[in-house]
């Protein structure tokens, strides 16, 4: 079974940051484990002055990924059932 996930608000953001960014910038990516897919639920980015605390951040199900926005939109609109 495909699980899919409402992204619309993260593509807009998503690029809207590919605009001002471009499409190579990496993020932090928040992942969470649906049923055994994983599926984007946040991204921010990484930023030396407000480091991200991993083991506060995440659930027991989540984890973050470094990713560049291009994979990041890419991976958005397989999982919205978009494409």
């Amino acid at each position: 079974m495909f699980v899919t996930h409402d992204n619309e608000e993260l593509l807009a953001e998503i690029d809207e940051d590919i605009f001002e960014f471009g499409e190579n910038y990496k993020v932090a990516v928040w992942i969470r484990i649906v049923e055994s897919q994983h599926i984007i639920t946040n991204y921010d980015f990484i930023s030396e002055e407000r480091p991200i605390d991993y083991s506060k951040e995440c659930g027991a199900d989540e984890h973050i990924e470094i990713l560049k926005l291009r994979t990041v939109k890419e991976f958005l609109i397989r999982q919205s059932g978009l494409k």
